[in-house]
């Protein structure tokens, strides 16, 4: 990948009690010093379906108004997986039984973990079940859940289909849940029964999510549902386009219904997150560049052992 350096070193002084270095201010040097070499580095430690031909490509874009403005594009030409490189990549290279996943609920008392391997059979049998519902490259799947390990199955699987996660948070109101879903116009929603809010016990999310697909001028396909014994959601209305999570997943595995990873272009959206304030949406690619909102790939898909 052929790439220039035109910026200035910035030197980073930053110490420990010791007088050393923080290894993260040693990276952040180097990557300030001279970004298109550092991150040509970084881009040689995942796994590309297609190679990009450059690190950073620059250029202009002109509005309608005739005004001019700089755009940048990281690694153009790229293809990858975010989930492949978070997830099948450690099993093929022989690192499955690792633990990618700790989950130690505080409120629940839970504890649960999950090798790579495990992990990767829940994500593509789910990505066989999301693609089985209708979800394709490039749709958006809104995930409203509480933090478990359900919410990162779901992330991974609709990446792995090279379609768009839009996070919102469990347990807001449906007003603001219906704004985010005629903003984002997902295929689906994935979300849970309740929500657990620490001495206050379980929140139901039925009534919010009803509520908020009933105000939104969208209408979602399907609602899939993860059901958590603390607090059902019942009945589900399959006329209503909504769906048990597990029952599907028990199916999809009886059958040996599994989805492989998608490659998608390094520029293509990743995930949508959404902020409070008048300027709610932050599309987020594939690939690191944070500009107009837009990160991109690539950058994304450097996997870490997860604990929440």
């Amino acid at each position: 990948m052929e790439h220039e350096h035109t910026g200035t070193p910035i030197q980073i002084e930053a110490t420990n009690e010791m007088g050393l270095k923080h290894t993260q201010d040693l990276v952040y040097a180097r990557a300030t010093a001279n970004p298109y070499t550092f991150w040509n580095t970084q881009a040689e430690n995942i796994h590309w379906h297609t190679r990009p031909h450059e690190t950073l490509q620059k250029s202009k874009k002109s509005l309608k108004s005739g005004v001019s403005h700089d755009h940048w594009t990281w690694f153009p030409g790229g293809e990858v997986s975010t989930t492949y490189n978070c997830v099948d990549r450690h099993v093929n290279n022989g690192n499955g039984n690792n633990v990618a996943i700790y989950w130690d609920s505080p409120v629940t008392g839970a504890k649960e973990q999950f090798s790579y391997k495990q992990l990767l059979e829940e994500v593509e049998t789910l990505a066989g079940v999301l693609r089985e519902e209708g979800v394709e490259k490039g749709d958006v799947v809104l995930i409203y859940m509480p933090m478990i390990p359900a919410a990162l199955f779901a992330m991974l699987a609709i990446a792995r289909l090279g379609a768009i996660h839009a996070v919102v948070f469990g347990g807001f109101a449906p007003a603001a849940l219906a704004q985010r879903i005629e903003a984002s116009r997902p295929k689906a929603i994935m979300t849970a029964s309740c929500g657990i809010e620490g001495v206050k016990g379980p929140a139901g999310y039925r009534k919010m999510i009803e509520e908020a697909v009933e105000r939104s001028t969208f209408k979602p396909y399907k609602t899939i549902i993860w059901q958590r014994d603390e607090l059902r959601w019942d009945p589900v209305l399959k006329e209503n386009g909504q769906r048990n999570w597990q029952r599907l997943v028990k199916s999809a595995r009886n059958r040996g219904l599994k989805a492989d990873a998608v490659p998608i272009k390094s520029e293509d959206g990743l995930y949508i997150i959404y902020t409070s304030g008048k300027i709610p949406t932050i599309i987020s690619g594939t690939c690191g560049q944070v500009g107009t909102g837009m990160r991109q790939h690539s950058t994304l898909a450097v996997p870490c052992v997860t604990r929440f």
